[in-house]
């Protein structure tokens, strides 16, 4: 989204937490107004059931809102003070994986930019 810039340290650390080359993952945000995103593009282990299953497995994380449809899984999320969803699709053997997140600052602006970001509304 216009304004965000990009979040090279939260890439890395979505990179080494994925087990994935540093280029596989991209962040970028509006920390001032605890606005974030990232992208992650990995060799396909498993399908989009498999991401899922890993977020309920997150300590304080809750899973909602999810819908499956050729290859994409689609979710909301949250672990407070974040809300956020995700989207993934497989094909190619390739998964990739874009969240939108924000925290408690500005959680109407955020929502909307990560809405036009992902394709619909957060």
């Amino acid at each position: 989204p216009a304004g965000w810039r990009a979040l090279p340290d939260m890439a890395n650390a979505i990179a080494a937490a994925a087990h994935a080359a540093p280029g596989d993952a991209h962040a970028w945000g509006e920390p001032a107004r605890g606005c974030y995103a990232a992208w992650l593009g990995v060799a396909e282990a498993a399908g989009s059931d498999t991401v899922e299953n890993d977020l309920r497995g997150v300590a304080g994380l809750t899973v909602h809102d999810v819908t499956h449809s050729h290859g994409e899984t689609a979710l909301a999320f949250d672990r407070a003070p974040y809300r956020g969803r995700l989207r993934t699709a497989t094909g190619g053997g390739r998964l990739t994986a874009l969240a939108c997140f924000w925290n408690e600052r500005e959680p109407a602006a955020c929502a909307a930019a990560c809405g036009k970001l992902l394709g619909g509304a957060s």
